[in-house]
């Protein structure tokens, strides 16, 4: 009698992110293999393992079948697929974001597991902005310009 078995070894990986009530977060979901093309990338980014949070489908965005809690929240980087960034940025979060996200790589076997901790923001920062705008904004110098009086017709 012969036996074979085919074993496959997913690998599991856990981080804690936390971030601020109304604020942006990033999911990280990094993979140091190798890459395929791009035609054979598929990300499935998911909450709690049953809500669709978003997807990467032949290297494309894919949020058709999104689940509307999520719909125009998340963002990835397609520039960065190719380095095995598969990341999300998660826009104005709120403490029904507290739960488990995973981010499962398809195209090698890997799975994600990252836990978001949302903060209540404290009663005095709810008007303060958020730390990506004040790292986007430029700072714009203010330049007084002085112009001599015109000359009075008594001279």
């Amino acid at each position: 009698l012969c036996c074979r078995c085919l074993i496959t070894l997913t690998l599991a990986l856990e981080e804690t992110v936390e971030a601020v009530e109304g604020r942006n977060v990033l999911l990280p979901c990094l993979y140091s293999g190798d890459i395929p093309k791009s035609k054979e990338v598929d990300v499935a980014w998911r909450y709690n393992d049953d809500k669709n949070v978003h997807d990467i489908i032949e290297g494309n965005v894919y949020v058709d079948n999104q689940d509307p809690v999520f719909k125009n929240r998340t963002e990835s980087f397609p520039d960065a697929y190719g380095k095995g960034n598969f990341s999300i940025r998660l826009s104005r979060v709120s403490g029904s974001d507290n739960g488990t996200y995973s981010c499962l790589l398809t195209f090698a076997s890997d799975t994600l597991y990252i836990k978001l901790h949302v903060k209540v923001r404290p009663p005095d920062q709810h008007q303060a902005p958020s730390s990506e705008w004040l790292t986007l904004s430029p700072i714009l110098p203010v330049v007084h310009v002085l112009f001599p009086e015109p000359p009075t017709g008594d001279m």
